[in-house]
């Protein structure tokens, strides 16, 4: 008996699905998963929901709908705000519908969002209003014909309704008109341009293909451990390339519910309850975060639900 005939070369030991791009796994995932719990979120009266990968996938399909509609392709479109349901439809039905996601840390300077903007060739800026609005007060310092669509109300007359927007490109789709549906999209294609911290200097530009975010296949797997039947959550802000990785592009592959959960100012004591009340079962976080645990009486908490931690986003301290 040789090895080759224990081992076939080139056949994989368990059952797989071919993904070239983000578009295809968001619809295969809706035809795999489609009452599945995508998302945990939170309601204006603090209650926790479910966002099914149905509905998830609707929702994406309706804004890219509004997007091809009014003829952007290949356009760089930015967004900026806290973990939120909108932002996570917006940053995945730019990339959709073949345009190139600028994600923008909301904790930078209006200067500061200001340079992005312009060195990036954004279009049009999606968020939340309390950062639109300084943005909005500027408008003159960004080429013409700059649009700024807020995720809240608001009476702010510079600012555009995503509401609206994203209203629009439902009724088209359910009148027939399902742009998003006929989009090719080349995986080599740039789909996302993000800003690095500057730490070192001023920020630089890193940009990543469609291939990109299926790599991180094995992050969810294989480092944070995602339980298909689990909910995970990582806290990282939305200008950094961990909320990608961390709560977005793998986990959707490993069918996983990712927990929505954002905050003004970090409080331990708000988060460490969360763990037991919503059978949180993989979580990561920067190590910062980790320290503000350890200082409370952990003995007060359950934190029985939890399978797997994980640390990622700033350098360990050698202690």
């Amino acid at each position: 008996m040789t090895a080759e005939s224990l081992f076939p070369i080139n056949e994989p030991f368990y059952e797989t699905r071919m993904i070239e791009n983000f578009k295809e796994l968001i619809d295969q995932s809706e035809q795999l998963y489609s009452d599945r719990p995508a998302y945990k979120l939170k309601n204006r009266d603090g209650v926790y929901y479910d966002v099914t990968y149905k509905k998830f996938r609707h929702d994406i399909y309706y804004l890219g709908n509004s997007l091809i509609a009014d003829n952007y392709s290949r356009k760089h479109i930015a967004v900026i705000g806290a973990n939120s349901y909108k932002w996570a439809v917006t940053y995945l039905a730019v990339t959709c519908s073949n345009n190139v996601i600028v994600p923008i840390d909301k904790e930078l300077m209006t200067d500061n969002v200001l340079d992005i903007l312009r060195d990036s060739d954004s279009i049009m800026l999606f968020g939340d209003a309390k950062y639109l609005s300084a943005v909005a007060e500027r408008i003159d310092e960004l080429p013409e014909g700059f649009k700024l669509y807020s995720f809240d109300e608001t009476e702010n007359k510079a600012l555009l309704s995503y509401d609206e927007y994203f209203e629009a490109g439902r009724q088209m789709y359910k009148k027939g008109k399902k742009y998003l549906n006929d989009v090719t999209l080349d995986k080599d294609a740039m789909t996302s341009l993000l800003f690095t911290s500057g730490t070192t200097g001023y920020p630089k530009i890193a940009t990543h293909s469609f291939k990109y975010p299926l790599g991180h296949f094995i992050t969810a797997k294989y480092w944070h451990n995602v339980n298909p039947d689990g909910i995970h959550l990582t806290i990282s802000d939305t200008g950094w390339g961990k909320a990608l990785w961390g709560k977005l592009y793998g986990q959707w592959m490993c069918e996983a519910a990712v927990f929505v959960y954002d905050f003004d100012k970090f409080n331990a004591d708000d988060i460490l309850p969360m763990f037991k009340k919503y059978n949180i079962t993989t979580f990561c976080a920067p190590p910062t975060m980790y320290r503000f645990f350890i200082k409370e009486d952990l003995s007060k908490y359950d934190l029985s639900s939890l399978e797997y931690t994980t640390v990622a986003g700033e350098a360990l301290n050698p202690e």
